[in-house]
């Protein structure tokens, strides 16, 4: 199982190597009596999520596949005015357009749109799950309790640890060793407390930067997702709890922007974690 992580998995669990999260046993690499053909909207605009999309997109061209369709729901590009006006890209969207993947866009400007979209795929139905990452807006209820099989989220941390919308910053400014990705059930009412259906830890180098780490747990958030949408049977039915008394919530994102450095009591390790953040 491990060895179908890849290159960068096996820098993530070495052979010999005890798992240290229990989910991560849940993860199979060969499905048994896995679905097909499930019907997935993505819900997700920034790099991170577009990255995962683009693992996702990837495994979902392979035809023994479980996604039958796979669709995008993500922020309109709108008009940026002020000295020079310009289209603000939308990560996702570019991954739509570049990969045909059919998108629906949603403008925060004007209404909302909490209504599950009907897949454009030819015969397609009804989408049958939903598919969030970190960053996205917070899903309500009503929305979530849209898809007959409701709502998973990819999060680069180890969940309980970081919950929040910055579990990158957050590990490299604490100068961790590990970091990781979970997926967990989306709850609209928890957004980062939902059951663990897998989990899979990576290394932090102490010499990463932000955007080397992002771009590796994308890259393994997306091979985890799809190997859990091919077992969701069987991942569903040995979720486990998360453990609230090792719950850890990330800085917000204004702290991380705005660390001032210290001369006087800071390191030289909490100085250049600072800059990798």
């Amino acid at each position: 199982m491990l060895a179908l992580l890849g290159r960068r998995g096996a820098g993530l669990a070495r052979a010999g190597r005890a798992p240290q999260h229990s989910a991560f046993a849940l993860v199979r690499a060969i499905a048994t009596g896995a679905s097909h053909g499930l019907n997935v909207l993505f819900v997700g605009s920034d790099d991170f999520s577009a990255d995962v999309l683009g693992r996702l997109e990837q495994y979902s061209r392979n035809k023994t596949t479980a996604i039958g369709v796979l669709e995008v729901l993500c922020q309109k590009p709108f008009v940026r005015f002020g000295d020079n006006a310009k289209v603000t890209r939308v990560p996702t969207h570019q991954i739509a357009a570049n990969r045909g993947l059919q998108p629906h866009l949603y403008d925060t400007q004007n209404g909302f749109w909490w209504t599950v979209p009907q897949p454009k795929g030819e015969e397609a139905g009804r989408f049958d799950i939903g598919v969030v990452c970190t960053g996205a807006p917070t899903l309500p209820q009503a929305f979530v309790d849209g898809f007959p099989m409701g709502v998973v989220m990819v999060h680069p941390s180890l969940l309980p640890k970081y919950r929040g919308d910055n579990p990158i910053q957050s590990a490299i400014l604490a100068g961790e060793s590990e970091t990781g990705v979970s997926v967990v059930e989306y709850s609209a009412t928890h957004e980062f407390g939902g059951r663990l259906l897998a989990q899979v830890p990576h290394e932090l180098d102490p010499g990463m930067m932000y955007a080397d780490v992002k771009s590796g747990l994308a890259h393994l958030g997306g091979e985890l997702l799809a190997k859990v949408l091919h077992n969701l049977d069987f991942v569903r039915s040995q979720a486990v709890e998360q453990d609230e008394s090792k719950a850890v919530y990330t800085r917000p994102m204004e702290d991380c922007r705005s660390r001032k450095i210290v001369w006087e009591s800071m390191s030289a390790t909490d100085i250049f974690n600072i800059f990798r953040a």
